[in-house]
């Protein structure tokens, strides 16, 4: 049922696409890189300030992920099928897409303030009852997103309504989701493998600046070199590993729903 589809196959698929379209990928994955980041900052600027312009700045830049996202997911399919890029033209598809991306953010959002209320309960004989329950509440929270996480695809694809693109991600996913979570493992490794680099660097930059003497102008002076060539370092090739990694996620994700529907119609 599964023939042709292997975490591997669709990682080779993905590379090929992505040294063909590497500069429209980077235009398309930087935009993200740019916005998340802006996201995060603004988050954390509200969480710690009391002006109000930190919160609205955030709502700002999420709701332009959201109309973002379908509009990048949508040329990686593009990319996928071979067909033109349609760029940044908005479509009542991408609309659709972009309000299913909200109703699974409130999803995400419901469940994480359900998982704080259990969490903040758990006192005394309770909590391994309590455990329990989180722990099988999380496990059908993975599976619900998995079975749906081709709801976005099938609306900018299909042009169909939210109702089908949910039915439709369930119907190709049935009997799939341990191939589909295989395939999510290799999406986590490449993100450790993007993080571990770092680890050496940090810790000999740790060493280093243990080593010094700071009452030594000379040592201040080589501190400050160090931190900014290190600085400068990671920061280069953070950008660059999640350049790679985002596109080529999104480029699996694309080359998966491709072969599942492939799969289904045959």
């Amino acid at each position: 049922m599964n023939k042709n589809i292997s975490s591997m196959s669709i990682l080779k698929s993905a590379w090929i696409d992505f040294k063909k379209s590497q500069l429209s990928l980077l235009l398309f994955t930087s935009i993200s890189f740019v916005l998340s980041v802006i996201s995060i900052q603004a988050l954390f600027l509200s969480a710690e300030s009391s002006l109000q312009s930190f919160s609205l700045l955030y709502i700002f830049i999420e709701a332009i992920l959201f109309i973002y996202t379908p509009i990048m997911n949508k040329n990686i399919l593009d990319i996928v099928y071979g067909r033109k890029l349609h760029w940044f033209f908005i479509s009542p598809a991408l609309m659709n897409a972009a309000l299913v991306g909200f109703l699974m953010r409130i999803f995400s959002s419901i469940y994480s303030y359900c998982f704080q209320l259990i969490s903040l309960s758990s006192d005394g004989p309770l909590i391994i009852m309590i455990s329990l329950i989180s722990l099988i509440l999380y496990a059908c929270t993975i599976y619900f997103a998995v079975r749906v996480m081709f709801a976005n695809q099938f609306i900018l694809e299909n042009n169909c309504t939210i109702s089908q693109a949910f039915f439709d991600s369930w119907k190709i996913t049935e009997g799939r989701f341990w191939l589909i979570m295989k395939l999510i493992t290799v999406f986590t490794g490449l993100i450790i493998l993007a993080i571990v680099p770092i680890v050496p660097v940090a810790f000999y930059t740790d060493l280093t600046f243990l080593a010094m003497d700071f009452t030594n102008f000379q040592s201040l002076q080589q501190l400050d070199a160090i931190s900014a060539m290190v600085g400068f370092s990671i920061l280069l090739y953070f950008l660059i590993a999640s350049y790679i990694i985002i596109a080529l996620i999104a480029l699996m994700t694309a080359h998966l729903f491709k072969r599942l529907v492939t799969l289904q119609e045959a």
